[in-house]
């Protein structure tokens, strides 16, 4: 009896780290052409030439990635409420000169996504108040997904290296 419970507790158990860990979002933003920061109203156009262009790159993908697939939701309703207000949060513009695409799994579908940008809020309003938004699109946004990471390391990272951009 005492071989049959654990078992059956090995196999839960096996089941259930087999669950997070397949949950994880598994996406690799490519290089942009362009990083637009925005803050407070004001913006600045990022090259690859830039100082802080790769680890806003590399941050920005660890944070999508520690996002659990579960979370993220998609709203088109929302995107223009969040593109408006831009220039009154710390936010992050991806913008490629070529159709790029990925896919997430987003409630059990996969869904592939085409872009020629990618908009990131960072930081909304006053507070610990992190933005968890990425929207997408090519000429104009039409979607976001929320429910992308806030891992408070990553995002303080990114508010500092908005800080050092925009003065």
């Amino acid at each position: 009896m005492k071989k049959i419970i654990i078992s059956i507790f090995s196999v839960l158990l096996i089941s259930v780290l087999w669950y997070i860990k397949d949950e994880r979002v598994n996406v690799n933003i490519p290089i942009p052409n362009k990083i637009i920061i925005y803050k407070n109203g004001g913006s600045k156009t990022l090259t690859s030439n830039d100082k802080n262009f790769n680890d806003i790159i590399e941050l920005t993908n660890k944070r999508v990635n520690k996002s659990k697939s579960r979370n993220l939701e998609e709203d088109s309703d929302y995107v223009n409420y969040l593109y408006k207000n831009k220039l009154s949060w710390k936010c992050l513009e991806f913008v490629y000169d070529a159709n790029k695409s990925f896919q997430l799994k987003i409630k059990n579908n996969k869904v592939e996504y085409n872009y020629k940008k990618l908009f990131f809020t960072i930081k909304a309003e006053g507070g610990k108040d992190y933005g968890a938004d990425m929207a997408y699109g090519d000429k104009e946004y039409i979607s976001i997904i929320s429910g992308i990471s806030y891992d408070e390391k990553i995002m303080m990272k990114l508010l500092n290296i908005i800080d050092q951009e925009i003065k």
